[in-house]
């Protein structure tokens, strides 16, 4: 069992100290009568905090369901909270019946023997590679949840569109995403890094998250990812050309990151040709 422990720095309720330190309300009513003490006392729900004191949380194993399959997958980044991993294409995040990222996660766990459920903090569609963040426990998962971390991508698009910031409402239906007057705010800048003829290489920055936002948008403006089947046209034998290349952060000890990727191996086939 793993034990997280926090300093208290001022007087304040416990409950109060554990939402600066983001963990929700929804956690802290799951948790506080078995896994959180104080000074080495089991909490009360309205406990007093004092300067000096010790906050710890238990972290109890967990079940986790996915079989440990070891891949040729990068790990970019890791520290006692979090992997940053490079997921390639082709690959499912955690889809039942096949060989998932999850699967390669559970491995990374068994090494290192931590005994809690696998948990996303960022998705990304089977066919589009790069940085996914993956908590190791369930207070790294709200911390990341809570606090906003900057995703930057990589594309081949058809048509060579300037530089831009695209603003839509978007609106799942089904499969696809919709652009709809009632759908959630999006906005996506785009700055086209070369011109390849007929195609172009672009950097695309997401300021919200919203599902298919990338794909939506170039289709939107005349100028889809390369083999997007769903927004584009489909092309045998490749994935679709996007790819997440970059992610900042501030990790829960208040240190920044900037984690970087290379242009994947199929980019630079295909700008070849």
């Amino acid at each position: 069992m793993k034990q997280i422990s926090f300093n208290v720095d001022k007087k304040t309720r416990l409950d109060e100290f554990l939402k600066k330190n983001h963990i929700s309300h929804n956690l802290f009513i799951s948790i506080y009568k078995d896994d959180i003490f104080i000074n080495g006392k089991h909490a009360k729900r309205n406990s007093k905090l004092e300067k000096g004191d010790i906050v710890t949380i238990n972290l109890r194993d967990e079940e986790n369901k996915y079989e440990p399959i070891n891949m040729d997958i990068e790990v970019l980044y890791e520290d006692d909270d979090i992997f940053v991993l490079n997921k390639p294409d082709k690959l499912t995040m955690n889809k039942d019946g096949e060989k998932s990222l999850a699967n390669f996660v559970s491995y990374l766990f068994k090494q290192r023997n931590i005994k809690q459920k696998v948990r996303f903090i960022n998705r990304l569609d089977q066919d589009t590679s790069g940085v996914v963040m993956v908590a190791k426990n369930k207070i790294a998962q709200a911390y990341y949840q809570k606090n906003s971390f900057k995703k930057k991508y990589l594309a081949i698009v058809k048509g060579n569109p300037k530089d831009q910031k695209i603003e839509l409402n978007l609106k799942r239906d089904g499969i696809k995403t919709e652009i709809d007057e009632n759908g959630k705010k999006s906005v996506t800048i785009l700055e086209n890094l070369k011109n390849y003829g007929d195609y172009s290489l672009v950097s695309l920055e997401l300021l919200t998250g919203r599902t298919h936002q990338i794909r939506v948008s170039m289709e939107y403006i005349n100028c889809p990812i390369v083999a997007d089947s769903l927004y584009g046209e489909k092309i045998e034998n490749f994935s679709q050309m996007l790819h997440a290349n970059e992610i900042e952060f501030v990790d829960m000890k208040g240190e920044y990151h900037n984690i970087t990727t290379n242009l994947p191996q199929r980019f630079k086939d295909y700008l070849k040709e």
